[in-house]
């Protein structure tokens, strides 16, 4: 507002997470009567700053056909690739060469393996409000990465109910078996989740609750056998405003990664592989208080803790051999290496941020940010070999 001038009002101004958006505002002339409803989007390059960062939001996520996987949806974003490898797919974001080298966060909190620095947490996608993939640019406060920051924001509830009943089903039926080796294949994908978001007390404490259970059967070319894997996963959070400058989030979380003949191939018969046995859960509680316009607080306890297992069928008494067969070569027949492994950590952190204009000039504008982290974290792996 300004005398003599109409007042000016911008609604629908969508500030991404990590983004900084320049909001043009003309005054027209109180003898104006005219009104204009101007509505465009973002402008792709931003004149504010120059990190490198890609934003998926809830409409995207829910409206685009994107796989059922967190990291996979990741790898939509320009820079960022999936490198399937002996060990699995990696992200590999903006010229990283390792998945290492991301700093994996959820809610702005650490959930990378203590161990190997790779993802750990296994989030679902409909718990996510917001999914965000930075890089170059980002704020000093992610540091020890140098490929990309990869963060997820969880959904709150709010003074409206509103959930959610998603199912994806694809029967073996609905894969193709057009030839020889087909024939014998299979694959077929199942998913169920529902989620609920709503007031405890209006205006003042709100829940958003998920549940999902997702299962995927699949034959790998010339197996004996499929590769079955469950995953049930549960999240749970609260919101509290204790007065208007306030806020309180506490969120917990529980997933289980249960893959029956895991590794199993053309090479490796059902006898050889291992059942991966991997439950894990996770919690973030979060106080924000705003102290006046232009500073606030920020203090955090978060942890996480599981494990993730590889157990042979046949146990580690019987050594493991390879043996040959028919044509095409060699076959593991014997057991693999068991392995047992269990990751924990627990952290606390605490931020002031502080905005300020005109400290050197009329026109400069600074922000500040001082903080404290504290983390203690334990990595345990036991490696059995064969007899």
């Amino acid at each position: 507002t300004l005398t003599g001038f109409r007042p000016v009002r911008r609604e629908g101004v969508r500030v991404s997470l990590g983004g900084s958006l320049a909001v043009d505002l003309v005054l027209p002339l109180e003898s104006v009567s005219a009104e204009a409803v101007v509505t465009a989007e973002a402008p792709l390059v931003s004149v504010v700053s120059n990190a490198i960062a890609t934003n998926f939001g809830g409409e995207y996520i829910n409206r685009q056909a994107v796989p059922r996987n967190y990291y996979q949806i990741i790898t939509s974003a320009p820079g960022v690739n999936a490198d399937s490898g002996t060990s699995g797919s990696a992200i590999l974001a903006y010229g990283g060469t390792e998945e290492r080298q991301n700093a994996f966060t959820m809610d702005g909190v650490n959930v990378a393996d203590t161990g190997s620095g790779a993802h750990w947490v296994l989030p679902a996608i409909q718990w996510m409000e917001e999914i965000q993939i930075a890089g170059l640019g980002a704020n000093a406060e992610f540091g020890g990465y140098t490929g990309g920051v990869i963060n997820g924001v969880t959904k709150s509830g709010g003074n409206e109910f509103k959930g959610s009943l998603d199912i994806y089903y694809q029967p073996d039926s609905f894969t193709a078996d057009n030839t020889e080796d087909a024939e014998d294949e299979e694959f077929k994908f199942e998913d169920y989740a529902f989620s609920l978001g709503g007031p405890v007390i209006k205006d003042r404490l709100w829940f958003f609750g998920s549940a999902e259970y997702w299962h995927e059967v699949t034959t790998p070319v010339g197996a004996r056998d499929s590769s079955d894997r469950t995953l049930p996963r549960f999240l749970g959070k609260l919101t509290l405003a204790a007065n208007e400058r306030n806020r309180i989030f506490a969120m917990f979380e529980y997933d289980h990664v249960k893959n029956e003949r895991r590794g199993i191939d053309g090479l490796t018969f059902p006898e050889a592989t291992r059942k991966q046995d991997a439950p894990g859960v996770s919690f973030s509680v979060n106080w924000e208080s705003v102290l006046s316009s232009s500073n606030f607080l920020n203090v955090k306890a978060t942890g996480y803790d599981g494990n993730d297992d590889y157990l042979p069928y046949n146990g580690t008494a019987t050594p493991g051999h390879e043996a040959l067969y028919g044509l095409t070569g060699w076959g593991l027949v014997h057991s693999k290496t068991q392995e047992l492994s269990h990751r924990h950590l627990i952290s606390g952190d605490a931020s002031w941020s502080l905005f300020k204009d005109g400290l050197f000039g009329k026109n400069d504008s600074h922000a500040f940010k001082f903080g404290a982290l504290y983390e203690k974290a334990s990595t345990t792996d036991e490696w059995r070999r064969n007899g």
